[in-house]
């Protein structure tokens, strides 16, 4: 059982502002926002006295006396182990439960302190309009702690592991933005206008340092109906304060073991490689081939106090359509791209095995196998998920949209309104790049869960005065489950379970009535999510994609649901 209290708080505490003359304003701010976390989780169990308490035998000096059996660790029994017996009913004591039984406790706060101040305003006028500017800087501290008890501190709670730890993050930063049209009303020039933007910023993490981000871009509107625009920008962040300083926090993963399947005989470097582990050697030499017990493990996420900030390259343009022959419909397409250099993140445990066992130089002084651990039957038994700064991810794509919003036929209604919506996008390129053992290494993402190639939406609306009614449609794309069990799969010649999965698509209904007689401060409203029950398709652990309760969480997971409500406004 557990309980939670969250409290959070975040406002402006001081808000000043003014004017210049008469076209500047200046602005001077400080917010604070808070966030505080109390859990309690209580009637677990401590694991080591436990393991104390099942551990009894009988008084030295009253053999076979049951009531005189006590715990074999002399300093358990000082510290007042009590006996657990674990056969038949009500056979464990009040006094045994007490000395087995945990209360774990997290208290979580987070804190953040923001000052900062603008100027903006006209510099002076072009034909086109004024050149408009903003200066600004910013000052910024973030601050974390987790602390638990003593039973969790030390890994002995039956529940999951919470870390513990503080830091905190303090940045200060400069920023200037403007705004320039160039043409208005031309010629084969409607509208040209360029924008700029600029941001320096100082952290106080030590592999990061300065760090500088612009932007630049613009518009133009050869006639009144078509406006084209494109923008190139770069940004950077640091690491957050997880990223830095959190030690391993507990999770799951669903992880295939590659040297599952191998045999004496087996031939490659994981084989070669797989045999070095003991365990694993020792397995294979009992039973002729080694084979992993269960594909679940543990998996915990972790920070890295050695991070730096990772630093993105955007490159976007496209187009707006909004014909004048059509009121109401507006049609957009772009196309972007990004890189994303040092990106923080960290690798899949298939990587992580992957570098570890197919490097030819074997398992010593490999960062990749240090994150590894096995027990003494060679079975793995814990991937730690380490926040890195990878080489590089890539990802490209274009987006369509259409909007049209039109009047009902007058046979239908005088004030009712339509607005439909599609958008469709298309992912290219979805890929990370990192450094391996012995060279660079890709791993690719496009056509994963997730990583659809092909997805979309629709709406359909109708508002009449205070009826509004919504039908939303969503699409995903069919995928694979991984793109590594894919290239396995092609090369053998195979079909296994589970890897293709077909499309999907979700239908959403709502409708809601502003009450009569109540203006537009009461509405009821009713609706029905995922309506006709498209969900997750049976992924099973031992998937890339899946997990032990048989589902991938990239899709929906519930089902279909209804809900009904009001909402009043006093």
């Amino acid at each position: 059982m557990a309980t939670h209290l969250e409290e959070s708080l975040q406002r402006d505490i001081d808000h000043i502002r003014g004017k210049i003359g008469e076209s500047w304003n200046w602005e001077i701010s400080y917010g604070y926002g808070r966030f505080h976390q109390e859990q309690n989780r209580v009637n677990l169990l401590n694991l080591q006295n436990l393991k104390y308490a099942i551990n009894a035998e009988f008084d030295p000096a009253a053999p076979g006396d049951l009531s005189r059996v006590r715990c074999v660790d002399a300093a358990a029994r000082a510290a007042g182990c009590v006996p657990v017996n674990l056969f038949g009913p009500n056979s464990i004591t009040s006094a045994a439960a007490n000395y087995i039984r945990a209360d774990l406790k997290l208290d979580g706060l987070m804190q953040q302190d923001v000052v900062q101040g603008f100027l903006s305003g006209a510099l002076f006028e072009l034909p086109a309009g004024p050149v408009s500017i903003a200066v600004g800087g910013e000052y910024r501290r973030d601050w974390q702690r987790s602390v638990t008890d003593d039973t969790t501190r030390r890994g002995f709670g039956s529940a999951s592991f919470i870390a513990e730890y503080e830091g905190n993050i303090k940045a200060k930063e400069a920023f200037a933005e403007v705004k320039v049209p160039l043409f208005r009303e031309q010629p084969f020039a409607h509208s040209l206008s360029f924008d700029a933007a600029v941001r320096y910023g100082d952290y106080n993490i030590k592999n990061v340092g300065s760090v500088l981000s612009y932007r630049f871009g613009g518009e133009w509107a050869p006639v009144r109906d078509i406006r084209f625009r494109g923008q190139y920008a770069r940004a950077q962040r640091a690491p957050t304060v997880t990223n830095l300083y959190s030690p391993a926090r507990h999770d799951s993963d669903s992880v295939v073991d590659l040297c599952s399947g191998v045999t004496a005989t087996t031939t490659g470097t994981i084989a070669t490689n797989c045999r070095s582990i003991a365990g694993v050697a020792a397995e294979i030499a009992a039973n002729g081939v080694f084979l992993q017990d269960t594909t679940s493990i543990e998996g915990p996420a972790a920070g890295n106090p050695d991070l730096k900030e990772e630093t993105a390259d955007t490159l976007s343009f496209g187009a707006v359509l909004t014909p004048r022959f059509i009121p109401g419909l507006s049609m957009t397409v772009d196309y972007f791209k990004i890189k994303i250099r040092d990106v923080i993140s960290s690798l899949e445990a298939v990587d992580l095995l992957r570098e570890c066992l197919g490097n030819p130089n074997g398992l010593t002084n490999n960062f990749f196998c240090n994150e590894i651990t096995r027990n003494t039957e060679g079975q793995i038994t814990r991937i730690i998920n380490r926040d890195l700064n990878l080489t590089q991810t890539v990802r490209s794509g274009a987006d369509v949209a259409i909007d049209y919003r039109f009047d009902a036929p007058q046979w239908l209604s005088s004030k009712g309104k339509f607005d439909i919506r599609f958008i469709y996008s298309r992912l290219f390129d979805y890929y990370t790049v990192f450094d391996g053992v012995d060279g660079v290494r890709r791993t690719d993402y496009k056509g994963e869960i997730g990583a659809w190639v092909n997805s979309g939406q629709a709406q359909f609306g109708y508002r009449d005065g205070g009826l509004r009614l919504r039908w939303k449609l969503r699409y995903t794309g069919d995928a694979v489950d991984s793109n590594v069990r894919r290239i396995a799969a092609e090369t053998a010649g195979a079909n296994p379970p589970f890897l293709h999965i077909e499309d999907r698509v979700r239908h959403d209904f709502y409708a809601s009535v502003d009450v009569p007689y109540s203006g537009k401060d009461f509405r009821l409203y009713a609706g029905v999510n995922n309506a006709f029950n498209s969900t997750s398709p049976f992924l099973p652990s031992g998937t890339a994609s899946g997990s032990s309760q048989n589902v991938a969480g990239e899709y929906d997971v519930v089902g279909r649901y209804f809900y009904v409500g009001f909402e009043a406004k006093f």
